[in-house]
Protein backbone atom coordinates (compact mmCIF):
# COMPACT_ATOMS: atom_id res chain seq x y z
CA UNK A 1 0.00 0.00 0.00
CA UNK A 2 1.52 3.33 -0.98
CA UNK A 3 -0.28 7.45 -1.17
CA UNK A 4 1.33 9.57 -3.50
CA UNK A 5 0.54 12.30 -1.25
CA UNK A 6 2.86 11.16 1.13
CA UNK A 7 5.59 11.95 -1.61
CA UNK A 8 4.37 14.47 -3.50
CA UNK A 9 1.80 16.54 -1.52
CA UNK A 10 2.03 20.06 -0.26
CA UNK A 11 -1.14 21.45 1.67
CA UNK A 12 -1.72 25.04 2.46
CA UNK A 13 -4.47 25.16 4.20
CA UNK A 14 -6.86 26.91 7.70
CA UNK A 15 -4.41 25.25 10.60
CA UNK A 16 -1.18 27.89 9.24
CA UNK A 17 0.51 24.58 8.94
CA UNK A 18 2.25 22.42 6.68
CA UNK A 19 0.37 18.76 5.44
CA UNK A 20 0.77 16.27 2.84
CA UNK A 21 -3.16 16.07 1.88
CA UNK A 22 -5.95 17.77 2.83
CA UNK A 23 -7.50 15.21 4.99
CA UNK A 24 -4.79 15.13 6.82
CA UNK A 25 -5.26 14.61 10.84
CA UNK A 26 -3.55 17.46 12.40
CA UNK A 27 -3.12 15.99 16.06
CA UNK A 28 -0.03 16.88 17.66
CA UNK A 29 1.40 17.54 14.01
CA UNK A 30 3.65 20.63 14.08
CA UNK A 31 4.75 21.62 10.70
CA UNK A 32 4.21 25.96 10.79
CA UNK A 33 4.31 27.62 7.11
CA UNK A 34 6.57 30.16 8.71
CA UNK A 35 9.37 27.52 9.20
CA UNK A 36 9.02 24.68 7.31
CA UNK A 37 11.60 23.97 4.77
CA UNK A 38 9.51 22.10 2.14
CA UNK A 39 13.41 21.43 0.07
CA UNK A 40 13.47 18.89 2.92
CA UNK A 41 9.82 18.65 3.69
CA UNK A 42 9.31 14.42 2.03
CA UNK A 43 12.45 13.56 4.03
CA UNK A 44 10.56 14.59 7.36
CA UNK A 45 11.21 11.57 10.17
CA UNK A 46 7.46 11.78 10.02
CA UNK A 47 6.53 11.00 6.18
CA UNK A 48 9.25 9.05 5.93
CA UNK A 49 7.67 6.95 9.12
CA UNK A 50 4.15 6.94 7.27
CA UNK A 51 5.28 6.26 3.74
CA UNK A 52 7.42 3.00 5.71
CA UNK A 53 3.89 2.04 7.61
CA UNK A 54 2.20 2.14 4.24
CA UNK A 55 4.81 -0.21 3.25
CA UNK A 56 3.53 -2.57 5.50
CA UNK A 57 -0.17 -2.34 5.34
CA UNK A 58 -0.06 -0.26 7.56
CA UNK A 59 -2.37 2.96 7.99
CA UNK A 60 -0.64 5.97 9.97
CA UNK A 61 -2.68 7.19 12.58
CA UNK A 62 -2.75 10.58 10.41
CA UNK A 63 -4.81 8.86 7.80
CA UNK A 64 -7.67 8.08 9.65
CA UNK A 65 -9.79 9.56 7.42
CA UNK A 66 -9.33 7.13 4.29
CA UNK A 67 -8.78 3.96 6.00
CA UNK A 68 -12.43 4.69 7.61
CA UNK A 69 -13.20 5.24 3.84
CA UNK A 70 -11.61 2.50 2.44
CA UNK A 71 -12.33 -0.05 5.21
CA UNK A 72 -16.07 0.60 4.16
CA UNK A 73 -15.59 -0.23 0.66
CA UNK A 74 -15.61 3.03 -1.19
CA UNK A 75 -13.31 3.63 -4.04
CA UNK A 76 -13.07 7.74 -3.60
CA UNK A 77 -10.88 8.16 -0.84
CA UNK A 78 -7.94 10.86 -0.96
CA UNK A 79 -5.59 8.22 -0.97
CA UNK A 80 -6.96 6.24 -4.09
CA UNK A 81 -8.06 9.19 -5.95
CA UNK A 82 -4.25 10.45 -5.37
CA UNK A 83 -3.03 7.08 -6.90
CA UNK A 84 -5.79 7.71 -10.07
CA UNK A 85 -4.48 11.39 -10.05
CA UNK A 86 -0.92 11.47 -10.10
CA UNK A 87 0.27 8.07 -11.26
CA UNK A 88 2.75 9.82 -13.79
CA UNK A 89 4.49 12.16 -11.47
CA UNK A 90 8.71 12.50 -11.20
CA UNK A 91 9.93 11.58 -8.25
CA UNK A 92 10.51 15.64 -7.11
CA UNK A 93 7.04 16.96 -8.47
CA UNK A 94 4.87 18.16 -5.70
CA UNK A 95 1.22 18.22 -6.24
CA UNK A 96 0.43 21.86 -4.07
CA UNK A 97 -2.92 22.65 -2.59
CA UNK A 98 -4.01 26.25 -1.93
CA UNK A 99 -6.73 27.29 1.02
CA UNK A 100 -5.81 29.92 3.02
CA UNK A 101 -9.30 30.81 4.22
CA UNK A 102 -12.81 31.17 3.83
CA UNK A 103 -13.43 34.59 2.99
CA UNK A 104 -16.33 34.64 0.99
CA UNK A 105 -19.34 36.90 -0.83
CA UNK A 106 -21.37 33.56 -0.90
CA UNK A 107 -23.79 32.56 1.86
CA UNK A 108 -24.76 28.69 0.15
CA UNK A 109 -27.73 26.76 1.61
CA UNK A 110 -26.14 23.93 1.54
CA UNK A 111 -22.04 25.03 2.97
CA UNK A 112 -20.15 25.17 6.20
CA UNK A 113 -19.10 27.65 8.34
CA UNK A 114 -15.57 26.48 7.84
CA UNK A 115 -15.66 27.12 3.53
CA UNK A 116 -17.63 30.17 3.89
CA UNK A 117 -17.39 33.70 6.09
CA UNK A 118 -20.88 34.79 4.68
CA UNK A 119 -21.53 31.00 5.70
CA UNK A 120 -20.11 31.53 9.25
CA UNK A 121 -21.59 34.84 10.04
CA UNK A 122 -24.93 33.63 8.96
CA UNK A 123 -25.09 30.61 11.38
CA UNK A 124 -23.83 32.73 14.28
CA UNK A 125 -26.59 34.81 14.34
CA UNK A 126 -28.66 31.71 13.33
CA UNK A 127 -27.51 29.16 15.41
CA UNK A 128 -24.81 30.40 18.12
CA UNK A 129 -21.97 28.95 16.24
CA UNK A 130 -18.40 30.12 17.54
CA UNK A 131 -16.71 32.67 15.05
CA UNK A 132 -14.33 31.08 12.18
CA UNK A 133 -10.98 33.09 11.13
CA UNK A 134 -11.40 34.39 7.84
CA UNK A 135 -8.32 34.91 6.52
CA UNK A 136 -4.73 33.43 7.90
CA UNK A 137 -1.69 34.08 5.73
CA UNK A 138 -0.73 35.65 2.33
CA UNK A 139 2.68 35.17 2.48
CA UNK A 140 3.90 32.12 -0.20
CA UNK A 141 7.63 32.79 -0.16
CA UNK A 142 8.16 29.42 2.12
CA UNK A 143 7.03 28.05 -1.81
CA UNK A 144 10.10 29.93 -3.52
CA UNK A 145 12.60 27.26 -3.21
CA UNK A 146 10.34 24.47 -4.58
CA UNK A 147 8.26 26.68 -7.28
CA UNK A 148 10.09 24.46 -10.28
CA UNK A 149 8.73 21.70 -8.97
CA UNK A 150 5.18 22.03 -8.96
CA UNK A 151 3.59 20.20 -11.18
CA UNK A 152 -0.45 21.18 -10.26
CA UNK A 153 -2.19 23.31 -7.76
CA UNK A 154 -5.79 23.99 -6.32
CA UNK A 155 -7.42 26.64 -5.15
CA UNK A 156 -10.15 27.01 -3.17
CA UNK A 157 -11.78 29.02 -0.87
CA UNK A 158 -14.00 30.60 0.31
CA UNK A 159 -14.54 32.34 -3.50
CA UNK A 160 -10.43 32.32 -4.07
CA UNK A 161 -11.33 35.52 -6.67
CA UNK A 162 -12.41 37.41 -3.50
CA UNK A 163 -10.40 36.21 -0.93
CA UNK A 164 -7.53 38.68 -0.45
CA UNK A 165 -5.22 35.30 0.43
CA UNK A 166 -5.82 33.91 -2.29
CA UNK A 167 -5.31 36.54 -5.09
CA UNK A 168 -1.72 37.43 -3.41
CA UNK A 169 -1.02 33.20 -3.93
CA UNK A 170 -1.98 34.32 -7.80
CA UNK A 171 0.07 37.14 -7.82
CA UNK A 172 2.88 34.51 -6.50
CA UNK A 173 2.25 32.63 -9.07
CA UNK A 174 2.79 35.32 -11.67
CA UNK A 175 5.50 36.46 -10.63
CA UNK A 176 7.32 33.10 -10.87
CA UNK A 177 5.83 32.88 -14.28
CA UNK A 178 4.75 29.10 -13.43
CA UNK A 179 2.97 26.86 -15.99
CA UNK A 180 1.78 24.46 -13.66
CA UNK A 181 -1.72 23.13 -14.39
CA UNK A 182 -3.98 25.52 -12.16
CA UNK A 183 -7.48 24.14 -11.06
CA UNK A 184 -9.88 26.92 -8.75
CA UNK A 185 -13.29 26.32 -6.90
CA UNK A 186 -14.91 29.80 -7.85
CA UNK A 187 -18.82 30.28 -7.38
CA UNK A 188 -18.51 32.25 -10.84
CA UNK A 189 -19.14 35.95 -9.47
CA UNK A 190 -15.97 37.44 -9.92
CA UNK A 191 -13.28 35.74 -11.84
CA UNK A 192 -9.94 37.91 -12.53
CA UNK A 193 -10.24 37.32 -16.73
CA UNK A 194 -6.92 39.16 -16.73
CA UNK A 195 -5.32 36.35 -14.79
CA UNK A 196 -7.19 33.49 -16.66
CA UNK A 197 -6.95 34.89 -20.02
CA UNK A 198 -2.73 35.34 -19.46
CA UNK A 199 -1.85 32.61 -17.24
CA UNK A 200 1.02 30.64 -18.91
CA UNK A 201 -0.02 27.52 -18.04
CA UNK A 202 -3.28 24.47 -18.56
CA UNK A 203 -5.99 26.18 -16.17
CA UNK A 204 -9.46 24.06 -15.05
CA UNK A 205 -11.94 26.50 -13.61
CA UNK A 206 -14.55 24.21 -11.41
CA UNK A 207 -18.17 26.10 -11.14
CA UNK A 208 -20.40 25.37 -8.44
CA UNK A 209 -23.82 25.47 -9.79
CA UNK A 210 -26.91 24.09 -8.19
CA UNK A 211 -30.01 25.30 -9.84
CA UNK A 212 -30.60 28.07 -13.40
CA UNK A 213 -32.32 31.50 -12.89
CA UNK A 214 -33.54 33.35 -10.29
CA UNK A 215 -33.69 30.11 -7.62
CA UNK A 216 -30.09 29.86 -8.01
CA UNK A 217 -30.19 33.62 -6.39
CA UNK A 218 -31.94 31.85 -3.43
CA UNK A 219 -30.17 28.33 -2.97
CA UNK A 220 -26.49 30.22 -3.41
CA UNK A 221 -27.27 33.64 -1.66
CA UNK A 222 -24.43 36.29 -3.38
CA UNK A 223 -25.54 35.03 -6.81
CA UNK A 224 -26.67 37.17 -9.75
CA UNK A 225 -27.61 35.24 -12.02
CA UNK A 226 -27.09 37.15 -15.23
CA UNK A 227 -23.18 37.53 -14.06
CA UNK A 228 -22.78 34.34 -12.97
CA UNK A 229 -24.06 33.20 -16.43
CA UNK A 230 -21.84 35.82 -18.18
CA UNK A 231 -18.89 34.97 -16.83
CA UNK A 232 -19.47 30.77 -17.67
CA UNK A 233 -20.23 31.75 -21.11
CA UNK A 234 -17.27 33.46 -21.75
CA UNK A 235 -15.01 30.91 -19.84
CA UNK A 236 -16.29 28.36 -22.18
CA UNK A 237 -15.37 30.40 -24.70
CA UNK A 238 -11.42 30.79 -23.57
CA UNK A 239 -8.97 29.38 -25.23
CA UNK A 240 -6.75 27.85 -22.34
CA UNK A 241 -9.24 27.36 -19.81
CA UNK A 242 -11.12 23.45 -19.29
CA UNK A 243 -13.95 24.66 -17.42
CA UNK A 244 -16.18 21.85 -15.43
CA UNK A 245 -19.01 21.90 -13.05
CA UNK A 246 -20.28 20.68 -9.84
CA UNK A 247 -23.42 20.35 -8.88
CA UNK A 248 -24.37 19.44 -4.92
CA UNK A 249 -27.67 17.72 -4.58
CA UNK A 250 -29.84 18.40 -2.05
CA UNK A 251 -33.59 19.21 -0.91
CA UNK A 252 -33.20 23.03 -1.76
CA UNK A 253 -32.75 21.66 -5.92
CA UNK A 254 -33.83 18.83 -6.67
CA UNK A 255 -37.08 19.83 -8.75
CA UNK A 256 -34.91 22.30 -10.27
CA UNK A 257 -32.00 20.26 -11.64
CA UNK A 258 -33.15 18.86 -14.71
CA UNK A 259 -33.73 22.86 -16.09
CA UNK A 260 -29.94 23.27 -14.99
CA UNK A 261 -28.37 19.90 -16.82
CA UNK A 262 -30.73 20.39 -19.48
CA UNK A 263 -29.28 23.90 -19.84
CA UNK A 264 -25.65 22.78 -20.00
CA UNK A 265 -26.38 20.03 -22.36
CA UNK A 266 -26.77 22.84 -24.56
CA UNK A 267 -23.26 23.25 -24.78
CA UNK A 268 -21.70 20.44 -21.93
CA UNK A 269 -18.48 21.99 -20.20
CA UNK A 270 -15.40 19.22 -19.89
CA UNK A 271 -16.76 17.32 -17.20
CA UNK A 272 -19.99 18.14 -14.64
CA UNK A 273 -19.86 16.30 -10.88
CA UNK A 274 -22.55 15.67 -9.01
CA UNK A 275 -22.35 16.01 -5.08
CA UNK A 276 -24.38 15.71 -2.25
CA UNK A 277 -25.05 17.91 0.75
CA UNK A 278 -22.88 16.16 3.46
CA UNK A 279 -26.43 17.51 5.83
CA UNK A 280 -29.05 14.35 6.83
CA UNK A 281 -31.18 16.69 7.21
CA UNK A 282 -30.85 18.40 3.61
CA UNK A 283 -31.01 14.91 1.80
CA UNK A 284 -33.36 12.93 0.24
CA UNK A 285 -35.41 11.41 3.57
CA UNK A 286 -36.61 14.98 3.98
CA UNK A 287 -38.63 15.63 0.63
CA UNK A 288 -42.35 14.76 1.51
CA UNK A 289 -43.45 11.85 -0.44
CA UNK A 290 -46.26 13.94 -2.26
CA UNK A 291 -43.59 15.67 -4.01
CA UNK A 292 -41.53 12.41 -4.78
CA UNK A 293 -43.14 10.96 -8.09
CA UNK A 294 -43.27 14.56 -9.73
CA UNK A 295 -39.57 15.21 -9.13
CA UNK A 296 -37.94 11.43 -9.55
CA UNK A 297 -40.21 11.38 -13.22
CA UNK A 298 -38.77 14.81 -13.90
CA UNK A 299 -34.75 13.24 -13.17
CA UNK A 300 -35.44 10.19 -15.01
CA UNK A 301 -36.70 12.39 -17.73
CA UNK A 302 -33.84 14.72 -17.97
CA UNK A 303 -31.58 11.19 -17.91
CA UNK A 304 -32.73 9.84 -21.13
CA UNK A 305 -32.65 13.45 -22.49
CA UNK A 306 -28.77 13.37 -21.80
CA UNK A 307 -28.55 10.38 -24.24
CA UNK A 308 -29.56 12.48 -26.71
CA UNK A 309 -27.52 15.46 -26.31
CA UNK A 310 -24.42 15.81 -28.29
CA UNK A 311 -22.10 15.20 -24.99
CA UNK A 312 -19.40 12.53 -24.75
CA UNK A 313 -20.37 9.29 -23.95
CA UNK A 314 -18.72 9.02 -20.55
CA UNK A 315 -20.51 11.88 -19.43
CA UNK A 316 -23.52 10.70 -20.48
CA UNK A 317 -23.11 7.67 -18.16
CA UNK A 318 -21.96 9.94 -15.93
CA UNK A 319 -24.66 12.56 -15.34
CA UNK A 320 -27.65 9.93 -16.49
CA UNK A 321 -26.90 7.57 -13.78
CA UNK A 322 -26.00 10.50 -11.42
CA UNK A 323 -29.72 11.84 -12.30
CA UNK A 324 -31.38 7.74 -11.97
CA UNK A 325 -29.60 7.77 -8.44
CA UNK A 326 -31.24 10.48 -6.85
CA UNK A 327 -34.46 9.40 -8.11
CA UNK A 328 -34.55 6.29 -6.91
CA UNK A 329 -33.27 7.64 -3.48
CA UNK A 330 -36.24 9.88 -3.28
CA UNK A 331 -38.37 6.94 -4.83
CA UNK A 332 -37.21 4.31 -2.16
CA UNK A 333 -35.87 6.96 0.79
CA UNK A 334 -38.49 6.52 3.61
CA UNK A 335 -39.45 9.74 5.23
CA UNK A 336 -38.19 10.75 7.86
CA UNK A 337 -40.19 13.18 10.33
CA UNK A 338 -36.93 14.39 12.54
CA UNK A 339 -34.77 14.85 9.57
CA UNK A 340 -37.95 17.31 8.15
CA UNK A 341 -37.66 19.29 11.54
CA UNK A 342 -34.04 19.55 11.48
CA UNK A 343 -34.27 21.04 7.90
CA UNK A 344 -37.41 23.47 8.80
CA UNK A 345 -35.32 24.47 11.73
CA UNK A 346 -31.96 25.37 9.45
CA UNK A 347 -34.19 26.64 6.70
CA UNK A 348 -36.73 29.26 8.75
CA UNK A 349 -33.80 30.21 10.92
CA UNK A 350 -31.02 31.17 7.86
CA UNK A 351 -34.01 32.35 6.19
CA UNK A 352 -34.46 34.82 8.77
CA UNK A 353 -31.60 36.13 9.08
CA UNK A 354 -30.64 36.47 5.28
CA UNK A 355 -34.34 37.74 4.92
CA UNK A 356 -34.42 35.47 1.74
CA UNK A 357 -37.28 33.69 1.79
CA UNK A 358 -37.45 30.39 -0.88
CA UNK A 359 -41.14 30.83 -0.96
CA UNK A 360 -40.65 34.38 -2.72
CA UNK A 361 -38.79 32.51 -5.46
CA UNK A 362 -40.40 29.22 -6.00
CA UNK A 363 -43.81 27.55 -4.27
CA UNK A 364 -41.89 24.43 -4.10
CA UNK A 365 -39.92 25.69 -0.89
CA UNK A 366 -43.43 26.34 0.63
CA UNK A 367 -44.72 22.84 -0.59
CA UNK A 368 -41.30 21.26 1.09
CA UNK A 369 -42.29 22.31 4.47
CA UNK A 370 -45.72 20.36 4.54
CA UNK A 371 -45.34 16.76 5.23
Amino acid sequence: MKCKFLSHGVVLQYEKSVKPCCVWRTDNWNFPIESTDLTKWFDSPQLVEARNQMAKGQWPKNCAKCERQESAGRGDSMRLNGESAYGSYNSDEITLEIRPGNTCNFSCQTCWPEASSRVASHHKQAFGTNDVVSERYTDYSILDPVAHRIRDIVVLGGEPFYDKSCLKFFEWAKQKDLDAHLLIFTNGSVIDFDFVESYKGKLTMVMSLDAYGKVAEYIRMGTEWDTVKQNYDRLMQTPNVDVRVNITASVYNYPFMSELVEWLAQDWPGIVTFGTAFQPYLQEAVVPKHLVQDIAEQLKHTADVIWQSRIPEHQQWNASNALKDIAHKLETQAFDDALHDQFINHCTRLDAVKNMFGEDYNEYFAKVKLK
